[in-house]
């Protein structure tokens, strides 16, 4: 069941890829950033709640972002602060 939901959501993964690349393409390339946004998408899937009233498209698009931009600041070696001032 799961596996189905992962594969019938691939597309949200490579849509948000395809806006966040002219963005993040120097920090990472396509593949990377469709790789990991699917483990967002895993675990949007293993933590969804319909219980409160939040479509699953959104919230697994806000997990797939979360995912790829926590990766690409997994791999800085400069930290946030130090982006800013550059």
């Amino acid at each position: 069941m799961k596996n189905e939901l992962v594969l019938s959501y691939v597309y949200l993964v490579k849509k948000i890829v395809l806006r966040m690349m002219p963005t993040y393409e120097g920090y990472n390339n396509y593949d990377d950033m469709v790789s990991n946004g699917i483990f967002g998408l895993m675990d949007a899937v293993d933590k969804y709640d319909i219980q409160r009233n939040v479509k699953f498209e959104h919230y697994a698009a806000l997990r797939i972002k979360g995912e790829i931009i926590d990766q690409i600041r997994k791999q800085d070696w400069a930290p946030s602060s130090l982006r800013r001032k550059i």
